[in-house]
């Protein structure tokens, strides 16, 4: 089924894309900000220096790709583990399941920094102190990508499992 638009109204009212309009000024300014400030803007010498010192600086290179491989790690690990447990929480049927799940949503309303100590205590336990693991680790055991991929294993038909 199609869903055509509206002939009578073929556009939102004016004041709805003048607020859409004011809005995105509104989160755009602060960026907008930063790159005058970046380039010089507002009493300084205008030119891309800055840009040209940190990108032929070899620590850059070294930076960005450590960064792009743990990132990349931590996103590939991430969907594994959370897919997996997402599978077990929605099909599985083993003793405790509501307990682990209502453990997970109340972990997932705590602020992340309350769980803070308690990784660098398992990670200093595990000996991974100034290692790339010791950043891969804690960011893989996050709790709503296994509740996100839980909702959407839910949302599939059983008669498409079978």
């Amino acid at each position: 089924m199609t869903v055509r638009p509206d002939p009578r109204r073929p556009w939102p009212s004016p004041g709805i894309n003048l607020a859409a309009l004011l809005a995105s000024l509104l989160f755009a300014l602060p960026m907008l900000y930063l790159l005058a400030r970046s380039v010089g803007v507002g009493g300084r010498t205008v030119g891309l220096g800055h840009y040209s010192a940190v990108l032929s600086d070899p620590a850059f290179g070294l930076a960005l790709v450590n960064s792009l491989a743990v990132g990349g790690l931590v996103a590939v690990l991430t969907a594994l583990v959370a897919s997996a447990a997402g599978y077990a929480l929605a099909f599985g049927a083993f003793r405790g399941r509501r307990v682990v799940l209502a453990g997970l949503v109340l972990l997932a309303a705590l602020p992340g920094q309350l769980l803070l100590p308690g990784g660098y205590e398992v990670v200093a336990a595990l000996g991974l102190l100034d290692s790339r693991l010791a950043v891969v680790l804690p960011a893989i055991a996050g709790v709503m990508p296994v509740l996100l991929y839980r909702a959407g294993f839910e949302s599939v038909p059983r008669e498409l499992l079978d």
